[in-house]
């Protein structure tokens, strides 16, 4: 993590990534706060979504009962 003059946070992801046997390949992903609260709020409402549909498949097929 890296800040700015200003306090602004910089995220950094490292990763490698296996290319074959023995090879790795060294990734790198930077993000914000802003970039991850924004993820934070899609995922959330994408659960709820999912959540909503499996309970209204849930009472249509009368798999609680």
């Amino acid at each position: 993590m890296t800040t700015d003059r200003k306090e602004n946070h910089r995220f950094e992801l490292l990763m490698y990534e296996r290319e074959g046997e023995g090879k790795f390949k060294l990734m790198r992903a930077y993000t914000t706060l802003p970039q991850l609260q924004d993820a934070a709020e899609d995922i959330t409402v994408y659960v709820q979504n999912v959540v909503d549909l499996f309970k209204h498949i849930y009472l249509e097929k009368k798999l609680e009962e």
